[in-house]
């Protein structure tokens, strides 16, 4: 099974990080531990202290690896958990776009979305979404299509966007999918805003479906965010994170349902 294994290492093997594991591998992390195949493609996590007084991670925080550990062997689980400098090992499940009304079609356009959301008014008050970064954590945007539809071109911010360990692609040039919409629908309410791909759910795993990515890659995502925004001015840091996924069971909606979520630009659903 796949895990996430939550390790607090010694000082030496960190000393040369500075709130990232940049440079270290994630074998030279764990170590020899036995029952425990380190995924080396996968770059360690820094999991910063927390401050509340129940944490154990220490002032050191901590960091997270990716690996497998065998299925059905509590053997295998326990020498894992009481390896040194492990603090806790995790499920890796999973994850994929959560519908919502996904036997139902779209109801009416985003001309109707924009008028009930007040964007005129948002844009008399000067709330267009400009200096705001939008990172879209989900299938990927496609830029050309969302280009217009909502009434605004959108601004991808390349340099800022990112990929999980072993999808290939541009941001802004991924095919036409959920994460497209996710954009869509984003740009009616903030045309202003620059946006940032993060194709989270083009993670590939053998069995996978076309759409689905894994927790550990999210958590991958979410510190390159965390990068993104402690670069910016203490005084301007702005930023909105799109999560339209979670860990969602496929057979709680029929097969055409889940075709029916690919978006029809320039269609939307008010939700």
């Amino acid at each position: 099974m796949r895990v996430l294994i939550e390790l607090r290492p010694s000082p030496e093997l960190v000393s040369a990080a500075t709130d990232s594991a940049a440079g270290i591998s994630a074998a030279a992390l764990t170590g020899e531990v036995p029952g425990l195949t380190v995924d080396t493609g996968y770059g360690p996590v820094s999991v910063p202290a927390a401050t509340a007084a129940s944490d154990t991670r220490g002032d050191g925080g901590s960091y997270v690896v990716r690996g497998e550990i065998p299925d059905d062997d509590p053997a295998a689980r326990a020498a894992v958990a009481g390896a040194p400098g492990v603090t806790g090992v995790f499920a890796d499940p999973v994850i994929e776009p959560v519908l919502t009304c996904g036997d139902t079609g779209p109801v009416g356009t985003w001309t109707d979305v924009a008028a009930r959301l007040g964007r005129d008014e948002l844009t008399a008050a000067g709330l267009t979404g400009a200096g705001v970064a939008v990172a879209v954590l989900d299938t990927g945007i496609n830029a050309a299509a969302v280009r217009g539809a909502a009434g605004a071109a959108i601004a991808i911010d390349t340099s800022r966007s990112w990929n999980p360990a072993g999808v290939r692609g541009t941001a802004g040039e991924f095919p036409v999918d959920h994460g497209t919409m996710c954009a869509f629908d984003a740009l009616i309410a903030a045309p202003q805003a620059t946006f940032l791909d993060i194709p989270l759910l083009r993670s590939t795993r053998d069995g996978g479906s076309r759409m689905d990515g894994l927790l550990s890659d999210a958590l991958a995502a979410f510190a390159h965010l965390r990068t993104v925004l402690t670069a910016q001015p203490a005084d301007r840091r702005a930023l909105v994170v799109s999560n339209s996924w979670g860990s969602f069971a496929p057979q709680w909606v029929s097969r055409s349902a889940t075709r029916a979520t690919t978006p029809t630009i320039p269609t939307t659903r008010s939700t």
